[in-house]
Parts: C-alpha cells; structure tokens; sequence
C-alpha cells in the first residue's frame, strides 16, 4: 500500500508545474528538480552515467541483507536524522523542549539505513524504482540537474523504506532533523498522506538558504530572527502550526553562559568563526549560496588587513566541525590559517573541544555565516557578521540586522566600537538580549 501511494504521488508531483507554487505537488517537484542537495558533489553534474549509478544504489539499499537496525522503542515518536552521530544530541534536544523523556524516543540516521524488508516489499520496491528509472533516466543524461533526477531513484527509496518502517512501529509522529535536503518536501507529503505528523526542526541559520519552499504539519523556529523571514517567504509555505523553541543545542552551552555581572579580561581581543570554506571546496562540496563562500575568503582577507593596521598581533579561530572530523584534518586545518595569517600568532580549541567550550577567551568574534555566531548571542558574547557578497542583509527587519555588514569599512568601524564595549552595552544597544538564555529561563529552569 505504502508502494502504491508513493507511485500516486510520484506521478503527481513529477508532472506538475514548478511555477505553480500555489500547489503542494509543485513545490516538491521545484524542490526536488531544482534545489541543491548537500549529498551531490561536484564531480557528479557532469557524469553522465549517474543516472545508472543511483539505480544501483536503489536495488542495493532494497536487498541489503544487513538486520542491524537500531531497536525502536514503544511510543508515537520517530527522529528522523542525517547523521547518526547527531543521535544524542537530538535525543537530548527533543527530550528538553517537548513532553517526551529520551526512553519514549526512537531515532533513525540516514546513513545507517539498513531496514529488513519481506521479499514481496522487495520485489515492489524494485518494480516502481525501474519504472521510475524509465521516466527519470532521460533528464539524467540531458538535463543540467542531472544529478538530481538521479538522486531521487534513491531518494525515492528511502522514504517509501521510512514511511514503511513508521507504519510497521505503530508511529505516528516524525521529528524531521534535516528539512534543508532536496527531497524533503515530497518526504512530508508521503509521510502525510500516510497519516503519519511531520514536525520539521530547520536548523538556527537564515531560511532563505535552504527553505524558500517548505511543506510540514508543524515547525519549529530556534531563532527568532526566522520569524521574520518567515513572513517574507510563507507564500511558498504550506505549514499548519508554528512554535518557537530555544537555539538548537541549548543545554550544552549552560556551563559556559556570559553571567553579564562584569566585563570580563579576556585573553584575545579578535576571534574568527571559520566555515569551513577551503576544507568544503577540497572535498568538493557545492555551496548553496556562493556568497557563503566567497564572503568568507575576503572576511579572511578583512581580518588580516584589520589586524595589520589596529597591531593586533594575536587571534583565536573556531573551526567548524567539518575541519577537525578527524585528527589530521585538524592538523591540516592548523597549517591552512597559520599560512593565512603568517604575521598573527593564531590559536585554536583543541581537538577533542567544542566551539562554545572557548568562548570566554575571546572578546569579540567574526563569522560570515554560522550557527556558532548564534551560540554566541545565546551564551551573552559578542560577536559580528559579515556578509560581504551576499546581495542584500539576509537578516533584515531583525535586530541581528544591527550586528550584519555587507562592505569592508562600515564592519571596521562597528568591530573598533563593539571592541571596546561591555557586554551589557552591546546587547542593549544593539537590542539583542532576545537572542540570549535570559529569554528563555522557562526552559533553563
């Protein structure tokens, strides 16, 4: 039945119209067909034998023989996640801001997706991905997003395999953890039309990158300045219910919060909050704005030359997690900024540490677009944006507005301000104290 509903739906959202955003099928077949997927590297765009790699895929993942998936507990509740890694995190995030204890949640990661499945779901499986195949597999070898249409025999798979699984566990309500992929608007409505509630958490960073088209029962805000990108963008939205929970990760950062009961020594006056940029291109990854990687190399470039001429002989750069996956690619990650800034001293975290673990050594902080910037505020640190080639202020009408630059000379003369300010100055001036826990002691206490 599961088959026979997603081949329904596969139908009717393939051969909608991308321009008809007024409909739920055409916002997934935009979404699918049109929008970057982190899981495409570069050198698949051009290969024009993708099409027939993602069918291989597909049959493997349908008669994979592993049964090492992970138990399901009893109750209604399913993460849904890309990375398994992630799997504490979330059981601990969902378990602080909901009713559910960590015991009642069962969590499932993309990348360790191996389901049993009876040999008559197999044969099923199998029969709707060739058929599929025949209708995608031309767009694979003519169309510019031909990896996309080939992702999806996979992507396709997968779900049905989800839909399955929740049905079979008697579950009936999804915590989606990676609403940012392509395929995560045909995803909810799958799941929908299988009464199963989609509750899609996005990640704290703007919603114009990722989520200009969105479809879910529920969502969950962890920033407040995506309620007002809400409003710019919910014409493309079909969401019934909105909540508000504190930023994502919010408990760990409780043991380093900024009490704000002085201006406190601290040991470097400069910070960078890296991206990850070079590591990204190394391996290939496709950006979905390139101004989030364009606007990093010249923040670099600001950063040398700011330091040059203020004499700051010292600076502490945050790596981003990407950049210390494992030990020699932090190492290689040390070398690449002390070539950078061969004339600053630069100091980093430890390995085995947590961005927001150093905090408390860094007065002031530089990022062009991260999540640790939004740690920051919460933990009550200052810290600045610059948005350099984005083309407009991706946080206007927020107060994070008054922390974003978009040219070299206004951020230079904001940093040797916000430099020399308290704490307590900068969050009242810049009207940030919403964004720190102070705002959210329902949840701390």
């Amino acid at each position: 039945m599961t088959v026979f509903k997603a081949f329904i739906l596969f139908v009717k959202v393939f051969f909608a119209k991308q321009t008809n955003c007024n409909n739920v099928y055409s916002i997934a077949n935009h979404s699918l067909f049109k929008k970057p997927s982190y899981r495409i590297q570069k050198d698949q765009l051009k290969d024009l034998l993708i099409g027939f790699k993602y069918l291989v895929k597909s049959i493997l993942l349908i008669f994979n023989r592993q049964k090492n998936f992970e138990h399901l507990v009893k109750g209604e509740c399913l993460i849904f996640d890309g990375d398994f890694n992630q799997k504490n995190n979330r059981l601990e995030y969902i378990s602080n801001v909901t009713k559910y204890k960590k015991s009642e949640l069962s969590y499932i990661a993309l990348n360790r997706y191996t389901i049993s499945k009876p040999i008559v779901k197999k044969i099923q499986l199998s029969l709707f991905v060739f058929f599929v195949s025949f209708l995608i597999m031309p767009f694979t070898f003519f169309s510019k997003n031909r990896a996309l249409y080939a992702l999806f025999l996979l992507t396709v798979v997968e779900n049905i395999l989800l839909v399955d699984l929740m049905k079979r566990n008697n579950k009936s309500y999804l915590f989606y953890f990676f609403p940012f992929e392509n395929d995560a608007n045909f995803s909810a409505l799958l799941l929908m039309k299988n009464n199963i509630k989609v509750h899609k958490v996005p990640g704290p960073n703007s919603l114009f990158h990722n989520h200009k088209m969105f479809i879910s029962d529920t969502v969950s805000f962890c920033s407040k300045f995506q309620l007002n990108q809400y409003e710019k963008i919910k014409v493309n939205w079909r969401v019934d219910s909105i909540q508000s929970w504190p930023l994502y990760g919010f408990k760990s950062l409780l043991p380093y919060l900024n009490k704000f009961e002085q201006h406190s020594n601290y040991k470097f006056n400069l910070g960078f909050i890296s991206s990850g940029i070079w590591r990204r291109e190394e391996l290939k990854k496709i950006p979905i704005k390139r101004a989030d990687f364009s606007s990093e190399k010249k923040l670099i470039e600001f950063i040398k030359n700011y330091c040059f001429s203020r004499k700051i002989k010292e600076i502490f750069i945050f790596l981003h997690p990407i950049e210390k996956n494992d030990q020699l690619t932090y190492e290689n990650s040390i070398s690449f900024y002390e070539n950078e800034f061969s004339n600053i001293k630069c100091h980093f975290p430890k390995y085995e540490q947590e961005s927001y673990e150093s905090f408390d050594l860094v007065e002031t902080t530089l990022a062009a677009h991260s999540s640790a910037n939004l740690q920051r505020l919460f933990s009550g640190y200052k810290t600045l944006y610059a948005l350099f080639d984005y083309e407009l202020n991706m946080f206007k009408d927020s107060e994070l507005e008054n922390i974003s630059f978009l040219d070299e000379k206004s951020l230079a003369s904001s940093l040797d301000k916000v430099i020399k300010m308290s704490e307590t100055k900068y969050f009242t001036d810049y009207k940030l104290y919403s964004y720190t826990y102070k705002e959210f002691s329902n949840y701390i206490n």
